[in-house]
């Protein structure tokens, strides 16, 4: 938050010299028209013509008032444009930092998981006289949390491609059905993942981009 104290500190010290600008500007214009009205008085061979003179000169004091006036509404507008065109770009800038650094903390925790379960899976195999059994339920387990791992690196790139609205979907026709029952079969094959049956009706044949509904179903279930 410094940058935007920063920002309301040169902000309020340029308003404010502003102000003391316009009230010199102003008090010095004053100071003229009095001197020049005194000049008025001493040259002026008559009352008449001294009259017509201050009447030009009052009308020239007005004009320079308006044009203080006039710049003043502009240079505060443009002030207070700029102020909040840059306290909005901050605010942004501030709240993306949030979210990527709140999105690099869950990435990193999701992708601790299954490289440690196979980590795990590995140490085990190495270390210990496995029968075959055990060592084709440790193989499945490792392979599915491979799996996840690259479902997890496929989130962070399609998350990253979106952040910078890159085109990333390829739409073509596919079958929805085949997609849905292959991801059952594969998720209730995993060790200890509950059984998933799916009742979606055969031969569904969507328009759309397949890896892409590939990673909205997986994402569902394994939530």
């Amino acid at each position: 938050m410094r940058p935007i104290a920063i920002l309301y500190i040169l902000a309020f010290y340029v308003l404010f010299q502003f102000c003391w600008w316009a009230y010199l500007l102003t008090e010095l214009n004053r100071e003229i028209y009095s001197n020049k009205i005194e000049l008025v008085t001493l040259k002026a061979t008559s009352p008449a013509e001294a009259e017509a003179q201050m009447v030009v000169m009052n009308s020239r004091m007005q004009h320079r008032q308006y044009m203080i006036i006039g710049e003043g509404f502009v240079f505060l507008s443009l002030l207070l444009w700029g102020s909040l065109v840059t306290y909005r770009s901050f605010r942004r800038e501030f709240e993306l930092a949030r979210l990527q650094k709140n999105f690099l903390l869950s990435v990193t925790h999701e992708f601790k998981s299954p490289l440690a379960a196979i980590k795990l899976y590995l140490e085990t195999m190495q270390r210990h006289e496995l029968d075959v059994s055990k060592q084709q339920i440790f193989i499945k387990n490792a392979l599915y949390d491979t799996d996840r791992l690259n479902q997890l690196v496929e989130n962070a790139l399609m998350a990253n491609l979106i952040d910078r609205q890159n085109n990333i979907f390829t739409f073509e026709d596919f079958d929805l059905s085949a997609k849905i029952n292959d991801l059952a079969i594969k998720f209730s094959s995993v060790p200890g993942f509950p059984k998933i049956e799916s009742t979606i009706a055969p031969g569904i044949i969507i328009y759309g981009d397949a890896n892409a509904i590939t990673i909205l179903v997986t994402n569902l279930i394994e939530n």
